[in-house]
């Protein structure tokens, strides 16, 4: 990596830099990319199924699931639109409840749980008119948790089980 660097160029391609290596110099290779980044002013093109070191440095993701792009976003943006919803319902759940943007649905008789993959600004509003009465809250997930879920509902989902 550090002849890659040598040379300067403005585009820095790189294939899972913390595969394999211990912690220090995984510190090390995080510590190069972000001063390479924000003093040079490179463009690092990283590829790595270690979310805890691409929260840390990107500012863009792109997430794929086999090789198709299901998502172009940056992580805050992510972390916004693919959250926990809880509901607590005044009324007892009847309908079955199936959304495409809802995974990992747990219901009872008076409470909803699910992980939103398209929450915007009218997704709360959405739910309050369609659960009336019901108590919501949102909470974020982490970017590990974000992938997850965003793979669970993309088109090839199924080749997975």
């Amino acid at each position: 990596m550090l002849l890659g660097t040598c040379f300067h160029p403005s585009l820095l391609i790189m294939d899972e830099p913390f595969a394999g290596i211990d912690p220090i110099s995984r510190e090390d290779v995080l510590d190069l990319i972000l001063e390479i980044t924000e003093q040079d002013r490179w463009t690092v093109l990283l590829a790595s199924h270690d979310m805890v070191e691409v929260e840390r440095i990107a500012d863009r993701l792109l997430v794929m699931d086999r090789g198709a792009l299901i998502r172009d976003t940056d992580p805050e943006r992510l972390q916004r639109e693919v959250c926990r919803v809880y509901l607590s319902l005044k009324e007892p759940l009847i309908p079955e409840f199936s959304q495409d943007y809802a995974v990992d649905v747990i219901r009872s008789e008076n409470s909803l749980q699910f992980t939103h993959t398209r929450f915007n600004d009218n997704s709360e509003e959405t739910l309050a008119a369609d659960f009336p009465g019901a108590s919501i809250q949102i909470s974020s997930l982490s970017l590990t948790q974000a992938f997850i879920s965003l793979v669970q509902t993309s088109p090839g989902k199924g080749a997975r089980q």
